[in-house]
């Protein structure tokens, strides 16, 4: 989804600043879903475990209910004070936060099923 929004952000008018922007949320999405669990500590627990990646979930949606309640604001302006780019990076950057959240859940699996297929020393 965050390579669609990037695409469509590449298609619209606007500076390479913003396109940049766009860019490095994609990455860093990409990134942290790749490569995030050999940076998250291994956490024993598997209840521990669930409930902080539920509580990262909750906080992705959260996230997102928050920026739709924040939309309304941006509509508020005239037409000529914010072009839709902005608003497609701000919602990119919404699906990054919201991904990498995610992501963290997923990754103290990874990381826990790492630890247990490590050989012992």
């Amino acid at each position: 989804f965050s390579v669609w929004l990037l695409v469509n952000l590449f298609h619209h008018e606007m500076g390479w600043p913003a396109k940049m922007l766009g860019l490095a949320g994609v990455v860093l999405t990409i990134l942290s879903w790749r490569q995030g669990y050999k940076w998250l500590p291994v956490i024993g627990n598997r209840w521990l475990r669930t409930a902080i990646g539920a509580g990262c979930c909750v906080a992705g949606m959260v996230a997102v209910l928050g920026y739709i309640q924040i939309l309304p604001g941006f509509f508020n302006r005239q037409a000529s004070e914010i072009h839709v780019s902005y608003l497609l990076v701000s919602f990119l950057w919404v699906c990054t936060v919201m991904a990498i959240l995610g992501g963290v859940g997923v990754g103290l699996e990874k990381a826990a099923r790492r630890q247990a297929q490590a050989p012992a020393k």
